[in-house]
């Protein structure tokens, strides 16, 4: 959500690159289009330091790279565990269907 500041200042910036009042709004939803779909896809590490710097206050550049480490981190271990829990299920599927044939169903196959 933008600042009130940037929502009223926003039009005259627009206005120096734009002539008319509508290219001045079309080009504000581009901007914020735009925007929204550069931060979109990071939205769980912004939230992460959304909160953290609610707390503290301020961050210094090595604090912000460390948090989005940790947050990436956090996302790609939990990937990698979802993806152990799937092998493991398919293991577990294929014993099943392993023990399930029948000695007779084998021979058959075999012959």
């Amino acid at each position: 959500m933008p600042s009130v500041i940037d929502i009223e200042h926003s039009p005259h910036y627009a206005s120096l690159v734009c002539k008319s009042p509508e290219a001045v709004e079309r080009f504000i939803k581009l901007a914020e289009q735009m925007a929204e779909d550069l931060l979109r896809p990071h939205g769980a590490i912004l939230i992460v330091l959304s909160t953290v710097l609610r707390i503290r206050r301020t961050l210094t550049g090595e604090e912000i790279d460390k948090i989005i480490a940790d947050t990436v981190g956090m996302f790609e271990l939990e990937a990698e565990r979802a993806k152990r829990r799937q092998w493991q299920a398919r293991v577990e599927n294929a014993s099943t269907l392993k023990s399930e044939k029948s000695p007779a169903a084998a021979s058959e196959q075999s012959a």
